[in-house]
């Protein structure tokens, strides 16, 4: 895999907060180029996974890893939101207590 390859992989997947993707696709280029090098290069090398029995995922169970992190990443952000809500919430609550 060339470096320049596995460095927009590692952008593409990177994210600042769950669910909060860190770059925009059309920020990292061709959107068509970096979905098929995304796609193409997916492998434990450069993205390891403990759950994984094989080296190279078939396209089938590859798409259900990707769908099953989506949405953990997704529910994660929801969780995320919600607490930051309930703080705020409770912050104003304490200020107006004042």
């Amino acid at each position: 895999m060339a470096a320049s390859d596995r460095e927009l992989c590692l952008k593409y997947w990177a994210f600042t907060q769950p669910g909060m993707w860190t770059h925009k696709v059309a920020d990292l280029g061709s959107t068509t180029k970096v979905l098929q090098t995304t796609w193409r290069i997916w492998h434990p090398d450069t993205y390891p996974r403990t759950e994984e029995t094989a080296k190279i995922l078939c396209d089938q169970c590859h798409e259900a890893a990707a769908r099953a992190r989506q949405k953990a990443e997704q529910d994660e952000a929801g969780k995320w939101r919600r607490e930051k809500e309930e703080a705020k919430t409770k912050e104003q609550a304490a200020t107006q207590a004042r």
